[in-house]
């Protein structure tokens, strides 16, 4: 796996691109030179966590014949304070689901994604503690 990064301004906005051309932007704060022109590089880990758990949800779901129509996820990251590198401290998602789906499947499918499956959360530092919850709307 490898990506590509390039600087496209004079301050700290670069793209990245995959082996496919797919691309994002990634901009720092304005306190550094950033222009706010893309995601801040721990927005993305926060994208990363969250996007992989829904992943394996969706496929989880599938297999167990739920009936998935829409997915949204809110995340947040609280960090530390006080030191240069401001690690994440904890991490909560919010999943919420519609459709024909029993709420029980949903949970025991993001614990299975995040305690088995999911490489982001297991890339991260455990001591990072990562909670989620799940609300599911049935189809009216």
């Amino acid at each position: 796996m490898e990506i590509r990064l390039e600087r496209v301004n004079r301050a700290v906005h670069f793209k990245t691109k995959n082996a496919s051309e797919a691309s994002i932007d990634i901009d720092g704060s304005p306190n550094i030179g950033g222009e706010n022109l893309g995601l801040r590089p721990m927005e993305l880990i926060l994208a990363s966590l969250a996007t992989c758990g829904a992943f394996e949800l969706v496929e989880i779901l599938k297999k167990q014949r739920q009936d998935l129509e829409t997915l949204q996820i809110q995340v947040k990251g609280e960090r530390a304070e006080g030191k240069a590198a401001r690690p994440f401290t904890s991490i909560f998602m919010e999943f919420n689901l519609t459709g024909n789906v029993k709420p029980e499947k949903a949970e025991r499918a993001l614990d299975l994604a995040f305690d088995k499956y999911c490489s982001v959360k297991a890339s991260l530092n455990p001591s990072i503690k990562v909670d989620f919850s799940v609300i599911v709307n049935s189809e009216s």
